[in-house]
């Protein structure tokens, strides 16, 4: 089976994003006195927030980039939300074990550094888990209890080894009932896809929140790194526990404070671990890696997440990265390269 996809909105987010780069930023580092914010609510299930620190002529230009920027947020959306009936990733699903479906090169090169997150943390993130995660939801929201039959039952499903890729852009689920669920990394390729479209149109500081995905472009207009904080990883509270300081990098959390639900006393959240179908429990509170892609950092989190903290300090050595990791002790753990870069803010936490 063939099916050959096309999106108008990457098409329209491309031209809208040509326009865009003539956006004339003076020479220098000129600043705002307050940056340039758009919000959106609609979009991956988030609040995704962009905000421009570099001084421009017209807030007009700006505004034309960020509608840019969001463009291609929306397609990411559209192509890759486990919960719409349509789009390239309900394609691949619905084809599932009846051979290859051709995709965009966005979609495929999402799919191999997914595949290769998958066997780098040993199936700690798997992105052929959907079968599963439907079990967790009830008209697409977190919040359904599955019976332990039914995961038995699903988890044989889940196996990226049997997502197969062929390049240029075919794509396969080896077996019916399989599934992808891009959850754990679709929001760090939006991320992504957003900087470069105001890399191009000559932003060189910005800030891109994606709801626990931060990106920040080059340094503070002054030169010093940016700040972005990591809130308490628990549940109904808010504030920074830590703050930690980087330039031209993503900061991306996982954790299970934000998606639960409780039942006869007992918190599940939505981080769950493919080897068991349930919430991953190793004794983590939250995962932060920092990384210079923000699709890479998004998936990784979610691994270091289910690994817990021992593995998942091993994981990012081995890829080189930074991570900062708070244990359900409240301490937090930071990688060799942040001694000296983290700042508890909040007094119940401790740095280890």
């Amino acid at each position: 089976m063939r099916v050959r996809l096309h999106s108008a909105a990457a098409a329209l987010a491309l031209a809208v994003a040509t326009a865009a780069c003539s956006v004339s930023f003076p020479h220098g580092d000129a600043a705002r006195e307050t940056p340039f914010t758009r919000t959106r609510t609609d979009l991956l299930g988030t609040v995704v927030t962009i905000s421009v620190h570099d001084a421009a002529p017209s807030d007009a230009e700006l505004e034309t980039l960020l509608g840019a920027c969001f463009l291609a947020v929306e397609d990411v959306d559209a192509r890759m939300s486990p919960n719409r009936a349509t789009g390239e990733q309900a394609a691949v699903n619905g084809a599932a074990g009846d051979g290859f479906v051709e995709v965009s090169e966005e979609l495929y090169g999402l799919l191999s550094r997914a595949k290769d997150i998958a066997e780098l943390s040993g199936g700690a993130f798997d992105p052929t888990i959907g079968p599963v995660t439907a079990l967790w939801k009830r008209n697409g929201v977190f919040g359904r209890l599955p019976s332990s039959e039914e995961i038995s039952e699903r988890l044989p499903l889940v196996d990226h080894k049997r997502l197969e890729l062929r390049a240029p852009r075919m794509v396969s689920l080896a077996n019916r009932g399989m599934a992808l669920d891009l959850g754990g990394i679709a929001k760090g390729c939006a991320c992504d896809g957003a900087a470069a479209v105001l890399r191009e149109g000559g932003v060189r500081h910005a800030v891109l929140d994606f709801g626990g995905n931060v990106c920040v472009m080059g340094s503070r207009p002054d030169g010093s790194d940016w700040r972005v904080g990591i809130r308490p990883p628990l549940i109904r509270e808010s504030g920074v526990a830590c703050v930690v300081e980087v330039s031209e990098l993503s900061v991306v959390t996982s954790g299970g404070y934000e998606r639960f639900f409780e039942r006869d006393g007992t918190i599940y959240h939505h981080l769950l671990d493919p080897k068991t179908g349930l919430p991953a429990r190793a004794g983590l509170l939250s995962a932060t890696v920092i990384a210079p892609s923000s699709t890479e950092a998004d998936g990784l989190s979610t691994a270091c997440f289910v690994l817990g903290l021992e593995e998942g300090m091993r994981l990012l050595s081995e890829r080189g990265l930074e991570g900062v990791f708070i244990d359900e002790d409240l301490r937090i753990h930071v990688t060799d390269g942040l001694k000296g870069k983290v700042r508890v803010t909040d007094e119940r936490f401790s740095l280890e």
